[in-house]
């Protein structure tokens, strides 16, 4: 039988090897926390700065994913959920092309951001009329920040400003969301979604519709689809084309 000088020292160890860690771990998430509010974050609202891109990826023929670099690889970006950020190029006579895009990346995310862009041709009208049916000369140029992001290198930098946005989506501010979104309208749908699904306290219900013109155009399928398989009673999502539609219609009716 031990003494009680054995039994003292048995619960003493006992204590340091079951209550220690879990302590430990509290420390240290706590440190972590108070550490990252130390740290601000990268976005400014009222200047333009440069983001070095890390990663492009072709995603299909019209569809790239940009991972751009914070300075440092514990800040956040600083974008608050439903709003977007302006990015700055020149175009070819060397003007000023402005475009807002959303991150899918959560702002939870630590020294990196990324965007899944859909680029487009580069089209040029010289001549439209105004609501009165006037011919009016001044050209209409679209596709110029699709220029830009096509001929961005790794290593190059992209100049970007913000938070922009009217909406600030707030815990359970919606019982239920509806959503319709079309080619890269997806973005900030995705963003938002996976803001609420992330969050176990957030109970809103979200419904998406999302329409391409092509199979083939459909970004962020698998991931949208992961989240409607791990949240089938908080999130719906309906996937569209109108040439799968019409195949579909033109194969009944035979």
């Amino acid at each position: 039988m031990p003494t009680y000088e054995q039994f003292i020292e048995k619960l003493l160890t006992f204590r340091l090897v079951y209550v220690l860690p879990p302590l430990l771990l509290l420390a240290l998430i706590h440190f972590a926390i108070w550490y990252a509010s130390l740290v601000p974050t990268w976005l400014d609202p009222e200047e333009f700065k440069p983001l070095k891109l890390k990663k492009k990826e072709w995603l299909n023929h019209n569809t790239v994913l940009l991972r751009f670099q914070l300075p440092k690889p514990d800040q956040r970006l600083g974008l608050p959920i439903g709003q977007h950020i302006s990015f700055l190029a020149k175009d070819a006579d060397g003007k000023d092309v402005y475009r807002s895009y959303t991150p899918i990346s959560s702002d939870k995310m630590l020294g990196r951001v990324d965007f899944v862009i859909k680029t487009y041709p580069q089209v040029v009208r010289t001549s439209m009329r105004d609501r009165m049916g006037t011919r009016l000369e001044n050209p209409l140029t679209q596709g110029k920040m699709s220029q830009a992001i096509v001929k961005l290198k790794e290593g190059e930098s992209m100049l970007m400003k913000g938070p922009k946005g009217r909406l600030t989506y707030q815990l359970n501010m919606k019982k239920h969301i509806g959503m319709l979104a079309g080619g890269s309208g997806i973005t900030p749908m995705y963003q938002i979604a996976c803001a609420i699904l992330d969050d176990p306290k957030d109970r809103t219900e979200v419904s998406l519709i999302f329409g391409n013109l092509t199979e083939a155009d459909i970004l962020l399928r698998k991931e949208l689809e992961a989240l409607a398989a791990a949240h089938p009673n908080q999130f719906k999502v309906q996937l569209s084309s109108p040439i799968q539609h019409l195949a579909e219609t033109f194969l009944c009716s035979e």
